[in-house]
């Protein structure tokens, strides 16, 4: 019994010690990347060497900043020849390294990718692939770095890179304007300047001005445009850019200047870290209002300026509307213009006032204007009444006026009436009839005379006719008796 179980002892004592043969074996053959792929016994060495590649970035966007989830870095890892077409095994994930033994590596900010399974003294070149319009540069410029294989110690290849984005140019905004005027109409010489100002610091630099003059010729003379101005700008970081624009008081007489001053700011950001900033926002304030096309901002402003009347020296006035007759006369007799009738209609009641001309054709409407009408147009037709008389051709000339009332730089109360495209506080309608007393190549008015002259011929004749008869019959009797 005792044999038997000396026995079974041995025996596995013998296991144990082919088992720890065999192991010690396995573990003795490591493979060797050499050209001929020779098999090389180790005993007992280790085979997992590792190579850290690590990135971080610097930007001007603060701490607060958070980079996007998209923005990543590929990096270029030479292995070198022994490793062509061979799987790496990475934190990425496994990699086939093309026929050259090089493998592209993501790496996003902050982030730490190993490579595994390398040969202890491989010397491994990492090479950050640029991106020249994506903003990101090298910080020392050194884009590709060496790291030799250790067992001992894991490689590292640390890359910096700089964020700098492409400055935003100031054509995204559009800065434009008007200028009103109350009181009183444009006149020649009037001209307006304005200031546009950006915030430096806690200074207010100066940007650029405008400039606008009254022009009859030009129905947009009152607007001005800051658009070449602003495009000039480059907006280089990211913040928030103020800007104001304001009127230059000038030295027109008895104009009340505007004094609000209008403010505007763009906010210049980047979210996507896509190379360049962008405009994130525009606000404005006072009587500046911001409009959004596409990726452009456009800022309209409007000034109000007013005149101011002086000390007020009159406050009624009257518009004096003149009528002159004038009468063209041919044949032996002649006609005064007195006594032709005209008609002065307001056009808004269809109010009637009539007026006969004196001895020299004038007629004078007379219309009372207060300062309650100021601000106000008041619309007449004037015409000649033609009332039949003989031997006469009437003008038929409408005439179409209106009336208004201002003050002058004086303080006083006028009135301005305006015909077609005259205006003025004194007009003269003027109307000419003809007068043709021999009745050649005047229009009947009445009953033709002719027939009058027809009438008589034809009592005459019968009557004549009555006492031939009457004679002759008693001529026969006197015969017969």
């Amino acid at each position: 019994m005792k044999k038997i179980i000396l026995t079974r002892i041995a025996l596995f004592v013998s296991l144990i010690t082919l088992l720890t043969s065999t192991v010690n074996t396995t573990f003795g053959f490591i493979v060797a990347k050499t050209n001929s792929l020779v098999n090389i016994f180790t005993p007992l060495q280790g085979i997992v060497s590792s190579l850290d590649i690590t990135k971080s970035l610097e930007h001007p966007f603060g701490e607060g900043y958070i980079i996007p989830d998209d923005i990543s870095f590929d990096f270029e890892v030479n292995l070198g020849s022994l490793y062509k077409e061979t799987t790496i095994k990475t934190s990425k994930g496994d990699i086939k390294a093309d026929e050259n033994g090089k493998i592209i590596v993501p790496v996003k900010p902050k982030e730490t990718v190993g490579i595994e399974g390398i040969d202890e003294g491989t010397l491994v070149t990492v090479t950050e692939l640029q991106k020249p319009s994506s903003g990101f540069s090298v910080k020392d410029g050194q884009s590709s770095k060496e790291a030799e294989i250790s067992v001992s110690n894991i490689a590292r290849t640390e890359f910096v890179n700089i964020y700098n984005p492409k400055s935003l140019s100031g054509s995204v905004l559009s800065l434009k304007g008007e200028k009103i005027l109350s009181g009183r109409d444009w006149q020649e010489g009037d001209s307006f300047s304005f200031l546009l100002e950006r915030k430096v610091g806690e200074a207010w630099e100066r940007v650029g001005t405008k400039t606008i003059s009254y022009s009859s010729e030009n129905s947009e003379f009152n607007r001005f445009d800051f658009d070449d101005i602003l495009k000039a700008i480059e907006f280089k970081e990211i913040g928030t850019y103020l800007f104001r624009i304001s009127e230059v008081s000038g030295n027109l007489e008895n104009i009340d200047y505007d004094k609000t001053i209008n403010y505007f700011s763009i906010r210049v950001s980047d979210a996507d870290m896509d190379g360049k900033l962008e405009a994130e926002d525009v606000t404005a304030a006072q009587n500046a209002v911001v409009n959004k096309e596409n990726d452009s901002y456009n800022i309209f402003v409007t000034f109000n300026n007013s005149f101011v009347s002086p000390e007020i020296s009159e406050t009624t006035t009257e518009a004096l509307i003149t009528v002159n007759k004038t009468i063209e006369n041919t044949g032996k007799d002649l006609i005064s213009p007195k006594g032709f009738e005209f008609i002065l209609e307001n056009k808004a009641n269809g109010n009637k006032t009539s007026l006969k001309t004196d001895e020299n054709g004038k007629a004078v409407f007379i219309l009372p204007l207060t300062l309650a009408d100021i601000g106000q147009k008041f619309s007449y037709t004037l015409y000649e009444v033609n009332d039949g008389k003989e031997n006469i051709t009437y003008d038929e000339t409408v005439y179409e006026l209106d009336i208004t009332a201002e003050l002058n730089e004086d303080g006083k109360l006028i009135s301005k009436i305006t015909s077609g495209s005259v205006t003025s506080d004194d007009l003269v309608f003027e109307f000419q009839n003809k007068y043709n007393s021999d009745g050649e190549d005047s229009p009947p008015t009445g009953v033709d005379t002719h027939i009058y002259l027809w009438l008589l011929m034809l009592v005459l004749s019968g009557i004549s006719s009555i006492i031939l008869l009457t004679m002759e019959h008693k001529y026969r009797k006197s015969v017969k008796h």
